[in-house]
């Protein structure tokens, strides 16, 4: 009988957990591609026991469904980007990220996302972070590409906390 190769994702783009379980990064980005309320989702999980992910939500829409539902934050603490039909929300306070009702609707993508993966690639806890990357940061490039090694290193001490449970 022949065999099939299915390419998957990129190797760079692959995963490896402690378990030695393969987890391809891109579908897992891939389920959140219409998420309203995440923006950018990194998955991480090489040499770990499972996968965790740093989450920068979508702040505009977050924004509109807190006003919407008079939820109210620190609204001194939000920082903008360009002007007019371009103004963009770049950072929001630490009692934004916080907001049990935002992260519910953080928790529920994650939820329907999980439902798509095998069990060894779903996401087991996840870091909503209060900026947005930027090329100033380091952590994309002027094409938008996530530099992970980067990310790794700017996130280091909270994604610690993610795997050793404090």
């Amino acid at each position: 009988a022949e065999g099939y190769i299915k390419i998957v994702d990129r190797k760079a783009g692959l995963m490896v957990l402690d378990t030695g379980k393969n987890v391809p990064s891109a579908k897992i980005e891939s389920q959140f591609s219409l998420s309203k309320y995440i923006d950018i989702l990194i998955p991480l999980g090489d040499n770990r026991k499972y996968v965790t992910a740093i989450i920068v939500p979508n702040f505009d829409a977050c924004i509109d469904y807190l006003d919407k539902n008079s939820i109210s934050y620190d609204e001194e603490a939000l920082v903008f980007a360009g002007s007019g039909s371009t103004r963009v929300c770049i950072e929001v306070g630490d009692d934004f990220i916080e907001k049990e009702e935002l992260r519910k609707r953080i928790d529920d993508d994650i939820k329907i996302a999980n439902e798509e993966l095998e069990e060894f690639e779903r996401i087991q806890k996840y870091l909503i972070i209060r900026r947005k990357m930027t090329e100033e940061t380091g952590e994309i490039t002027p094409t938008l590409k996530i530099k992970r090694n980067i990310v790794l290193k700017n996130f280091e001490k909270e994604i610690e906390r993610m795997y050793s449970g404090k």
